[in-house]
């Protein structure tokens, strides 16, 4: 068994469970305590804690050397989790707070991508910057503002663009096409980048 799948499924269990870890079990729970003993993994994979100091967690990025950011929900911060040493409990910063719902986050070339439900931020050098967040550049404003399925991932395709979706703001109704219920993507790296839809 390689180290990756294992370092995954902890951050599976990060970005599903930690909000239920921290209200159903406080901080001190034991693993037999808590919603990870009730997950059946197949035999040779294994499941544990990696930390309970980062409530409202939702998505995630890898970063180098095994560094995590993780988007939030209401909670309007951005973290980055240092990766254990030896039987130390990971590092958690805060590298941005006040932001509106900061749902994703994307790691490319040592920049951290923030996507909140209506803009794009970067934030450059993240690696050397964790101790001293650098302040976002806003990248791009246009989403449309709705809050329900408003909250926006961002992945970067292997063409370099930034994919985002933009989800419909109702449950049935008739939306412009043009744009709800879309996937667009975006070229980041141009001074003014505008949305094309992809799907």
């Amino acid at each position: 068994m390689t180290a990756k799948p294992l370092r995954l499924l902890r951050a599976f269990a990060l970005a599903a469970l930690t909000g239920s870890l921290l209200a159903a079990c406080g901080t001190t729970s034991r693993l037999a305590d808590s919603p990870l003993a009730k997950v059946k993994l197949p035999r040779g994979f294994e499941i544990s804690l990696y930390t309970d100091e980062v409530p409202n967690a939702r998505t995630m990025a890898f970063g180098k050397d095994g560094m995590l950011f993780v988007g939030t929900y209401k909670a309007g911060k951005v973290y980055a989790v240092s990766p254990p040493k030896g039987k130390a409990k990971p590092q958690v910063r805060v590298v941005a707070e006040s932001m509106d719902n900061p749902n994703g986050v994307a790691y490319r070339d040592g920049a951290l991508y923030v996507v909140t439900p209506t803009c794009i931020f970067r934030f450059d050098n993240m690696d050397r910057r964790l101790d001293d967040p650098p302040k976002p550049v806003k990248l791009y404003e246009g989403f449309p503002p709705q809050k329900i399925h408003g909250l926006r991932s961002i992945r970067f395709g292997p063409d370099g663009l930034a994919y985002v979706p933009v989800g419909s703001p109702c449950n049935v109704c008739k939306v412009d096409p043009d744009r709800y219920a879309t996937l667009v993507r975006i070229d980041v790296a141009t001074a003014n980048p505008v949305p094309e839809i992809f799907a």
